[in-house]
């Protein structure tokens, strides 16, 4: 019996190419593109899950109010505070506190001697207390757990490091000696690290990434930035006791922070660890987020995912639905020959179910030939992987295209089986107008969502041109930069500085520790009228070279800037930005007034500020202008930034390069465009647009396949009408737009549902910029224009064909 069903559902794709091939195609794309994005849905949230008591791991980080209303958030928080929570509150398990420490080569010293240092294994080293791996306890390979980390020379590595280094595992208690950007032996001058433990490597689903363990010690340097209350310098962590209320913890910490005269406007908040990945963009400074997320193009992307299948799944139970009823005359010979509504009711739905499972085989073999696409432009890694780690979605899209294929197979099974015989051999049968209303709703949800779509695409597209074109207050154009801040060049910083004055190419240089992908310090400020310390502002501290505002063409809109000529530039003078100025409602001549600048101990300094510097952007669009003050070095400082003169930009940046390695020949030159470091900002929402571009191109696709299927239908249907229209004397033309108008009206009805939802989502995602584009009515149009282009396109070659099929061989056997 079962081999019956199948010969005779094999027989009907045969017999129906186009509509089997239309049903095939449009559900196996949408199981495909459900497959790829649930994948990476899932390999989203699963960040950071995998930690014995994640539930019960919080990172702190740190909210900022002002008086003035401002609000700004950190990733970091004090490392005196971490320090007292163990202390001060039971429900704190453990604490521990961590500091990026960057990139750099390490080697073993035993086998090459240090004249002959070159090359070595890349690390990434993050500074951490003795506390850490007992937060994030990481599998052990190889140490004492209770002795690592303890002394100021010892290190833990990963798996991987101990094998480019030692080839293997055998490395406990063996040297360990890192590289500065000069290949010479950074820690030459004391002993080497010694290697005291070996975890595991760390799992790709975590925000944390590192090769090297150091340990987070106090001392002279680092005690006031690390360990002091006035200071939010490390990312700290928390492990609660299970069942820990997160609010309650959270107004305990805020206490400890209020006794120990923690920064009034600085108040610490707890966030889950697993929400980390996905959830913290909003947080400054938050460098210890690899391969950081955004919830809300996972959320975006999860629906879109879910949407395509539903068009998939309409088109498959419309076309399903629709045949059926060119099938009644052969339900009706069945009955005739003696079968019973059982074996057609299982006959109807074992031909959808493996018409579903011939779908699903497509969709496999689509997803493995676009495998590369897939990894490269949404998982970022293999899908194989991926659906390792999440083995239980089989059994779940098991039963999504069993339900699909009985919905599909419900109609025909249950409604054809049902009519008499006679009915039907009559030709009585037809489509019932709850089917066709159904059908043609069915429509309307498809290019509601194809429309929404390509609206999103289109508002996300103004508004990455929109903030990738801002006015940010300087001129990026023929822009340079180049890393002079520490090694060998920031030690032949003078004699750079000469050269670049001397080269023709040039039109301007200056430096600042300001950097697009970088961070800021701050400062805490008292307006010269203030009356007490509560009504300090925190703002941004950075520094600048004499020519910087010169050379990035930044506006002085009072007084003046610094340079070598006034001697008292050096000592307690300041620039500030207009920001600033307003911040502390200073109005009129703002030159020639006082700011008072709050040290780490708390000692007040009065600044006399110099000048006022239009307000710039260096950061984000997401991100306001913040208050700032601009500290004077006068030999440089953080990165050097290069205005060229027109002409031939490549042979400028060797000639640069060149100039570097004249200065510091054993440091490496590097230099980057301005422009592209701003792009650089935006390279997330240009891939989330290319990615829902895509998303729409396929939407679009299958409900045009629906479409198309659902005209040869009804033009099927109505052959009869179109023959004697033509035979009393109306065009082709006439019947053209009579069949066009049928369909078109409930693609142009489309609209009613797609602008509302669309308007709602892509303000939600709008709302994040601080600059946003501004409400265009282009996209809406554009996106309606071109559904019903392409759904005339569709629609026009069935119904022009329809319209010249000559009436003599329709009616011939009426």
């Amino acid at each position: 019996m079962l081999l019956n069903y199948l010969r005779i559902a094999l027989r009907q794709l045969w017999k129906n190419k186009i509509y089997s091939f239309i049903n095939l195609i449009g559900f196996a794309i949408g199981l495909m593109v459900c497959l790829a994005m649930g994948l990476y849905v899932l390999d989203e949230l699963s960040f950071d899950r995998q930690w014995d008591h994640a539930q019960d791991i919080y990172r702190v980080w740190t909210y900022e109010s002002t008086g003035s209303g401002a609000v700004t958030s950190y990733a970091v928080t004090s490392g005196a505070l971490m320090d007292a929570l163990d202390d001060h509150i039971p429900e704190v398990e453990r604490s521990t506190f961590v500091q990026q420490r960057g990139q750099a080569p390490v080697y073993n010293p035993e086998n090459e001697s240090e004249g002959d240092a070159s090359g070595g294994v890349q690390a990434v080293m993050t500074a951490v207390d003795s506390n850490f791996t007992k937060v994030f306890q990481m599998p052990l390979l190889r140490g004492n757990p209770d002795r690592m980390l303890r002394t100021p020379n010892s290190v833990v590595i990963t798996r991987s490091l101990a094998q480019q280094v030692y080839g293997g595992l055998d490395a406990i208690g063996k040297p360990l000696r890192f590289r500065d950007p000069n290949n010479a032996p950074q820690n030459s001058e004391r002993p080497d690290f010694i290697i005291d433990g070996i975890i595991e490597d760390l799992p790709r689903q975590t925000h944390l990434h590192f090769d090297i363990l150091l340990p987070l010690i106090p001392n002279e340097q680092n005690r006031n930035w690390v360990y002091h209350w006035e200071n939010v310098a490390v990312f700290g962590y928390l492990r609660a006791t299970p069942g820990t209320d997160r609010e309650l913890l959270e107004q305990k910490v805020n206490r400890v922070a209020r006794d120990n005269n923690f920064n009034y406007s600085y108040h610490p908040r707890l966030m889950p660890v697993t929400d980390i990945h996905l959830k913290s963009n909003f947080l400054e400074y938050n460098w210890i987020n690899w391969n950081a997320g955004d919830m809300a193009q996972v959320t975006v992307f999860g629906l879109v995912a879910g949407l395509v299948l539903v068009i998939a799944s309409i088109n498959f139970i419309n076309l399903s639905s629709a045949r059926a009823v060119i099938r009644a005359r052969e339900v009706g010979l069945r009955k005739t020959v003696g079968a019973s509504r059982s074996m057609l009711m299982r006959q109807f739905l074992g031909e959808s179910v493996i018409m579903t499972f011939f779908s699903t085989i497509l969709a496999v073999i689509g997803a493995v030939a676009l495998h590369p696409i897939i990894r490269e432009q949404l998982l970022r890694r293999d899908l194989g992987v991926v659906l390792m780690d999440n083995l239980w979605v089989l059994p779940v899209m098991a039963v999504t295209i069993l339900a699909v294929g009985l919905l599909a197979g419900f109609y025909p099974a249950l409604v054809l089986s049902g009519f008499t015989p006679v009915q039907v051999l009559k030709g009585r049968f037809k489509s019932t107008r709850h089917a066709v209303a159904l059908r043609q709703g069915l429509v309307v949800v498809q290019f509601a969502v194809s429309i929404a779509l390509m609206i999103g695409v289109l508002v996300v597209r103004d508004q990455v041109k929109h903030i990738s074109g801002l006015s940010v207050g300087y001129n990026r154009e023929l822009v340079v930069w180049m890393p002079t801040w520490q090694g060998e060049i920031r030690e032949n910083i003078g004699a750079f500085r000469e050269k670049l004055d001397a080269l023709t190419f040039v039109e301007d240089f200056g430096s600042s520790s300001l950097f697009p992908l970088g961070g800021r310090g701050r400062l805490e400020v008292l307006a010269d009228d203030a009356n007490s310390r509560e009504e300090s502002k925190n703002v941004v501290q950075a520094f600048v070279g004499e020519r910087f505002f010169r050379a990035m063409q930044i506006d002085v809109v009072d007084g003046r800037t610094y340079s070598r000529d006034y001697a008292s530039d050096t000592s307690n003078v300041i620039v500030i930005n207009e920001a600033l100025a307003k911040s502390l409602a200073y109005e009129g001549q703002v030159s020639g007034r006082s700011i008072g600048i709050i040290d780490l101990e708390a000692q007040f300094t009065d600044f006399e500020i110099i000048g006022v510097v239009s307000d710039f952007h260096f950061h984000s669009a997401r991100n306001p202008i913040e208050p700032t003050i601009y500290h004077y070095v006068p030999n440089g400082a953080g990165v050097t930034y290069i205005r060229l003169k027109e002409g031939d930009i490549g042979q400028a940046v060797e000639k640069l390069k060149e100039v570097w390695t004249e200065v510091a020949p054993h440091q490496p030159p590097h230099v980057g465009f301005m422009d592209e470091s701003i792009e650089q900002l935006y390279q997330g929402e240009q891939e989330f647009m290319r990615n829902l571009g895509l998303f729409f191109a396929l939407a679009l696709i299958i409900a045009c396949l629906g479409l198309f299927g659902l005209t040869a239908y009804a033009t099927e249907q109505r052959r009869r009408e179109i023959a004697v229209r033509k035979v009393l004397g109306s065009s082709e033309p006439s019947i053209v737009s009579l069949l066009l108008r049928d369909f078109l009206k409930w693609v142009a009805a489309a609209n009613l549902v797609a602008w509302p939802l669309a308007f709602f989502a892509t303000q939600q995602w709008v709302e994040q910029f601080i600059f946003k584009a501004g409400f265009s009515p282009a996209p809406y149009l554009i996106s309606t224009g071109a559904a019903l282009l392409i759904a005339m396109m569709t629609i026009g070659y069935l119904t022009i064909r329809a319209s010249r099929t000559s009436p003599a061989i329709v009616l011939r056997s009426e």
